[in-house]
């Protein structure tokens, strides 16, 4: 199993599908936000069904995924199993620290400004206008 995370806008969302031993699954689609866009079938299973009341189609979503793959009668699928949904507006990356600069005393910020009005001025210009 592999995990991966998918982000995207929600296309469509699929009603849930019971079956008699009480499985769930809902599948929805999902357009990636890359150079290429691809619609992806994304599916919740069992209790994480009800995660996706709270989504609407046109939303921007990130899915925390397992990558599944199977082989039945000689024949081989790949299901891609969404355990965590968000928001793309509500995640935020924490931002950059940056480090604080040491407080400079106004001896130095004199001592600098000396330094600079002692600069003596060269005519390098070696242009006649």
């Amino acid at each position: 199993m592999s995990r991966t995370i998918i982000k995207g806008t929600i296309k469509y969302i699929y009603d849930t599908r019971s079956w008699k031993s009480g499985f769930r699954k809902r599948e929805f689609i999902v357009t990636t936000d890359e150079q290429y866009p691809q619609d992806l079938k994304i599916e919740m299973l069992k209790e994480d069904c009800d995660l996706l009341n709270d989504y609407r189609e046109g939303e921007l979503v990130e899915c925390d995924a397992d990558i599944r793959g199977n082989e039945y009668q000689e024949k081989f699928y790949v299901n891609i199993v969404c355990c965590k949904i968000a928001r793309q507006d509500i995640i935020r990356e924490e931002p950059p620290v940056v480090p604080s600069e040491p407080p400079v005393s106004n001896d130095e910020v004199q001592a600098a400004q000396e330094a600079v009005a002692n600069i003596p001025e060269v005519d390098d210009d070696p242009l006649p206008f």
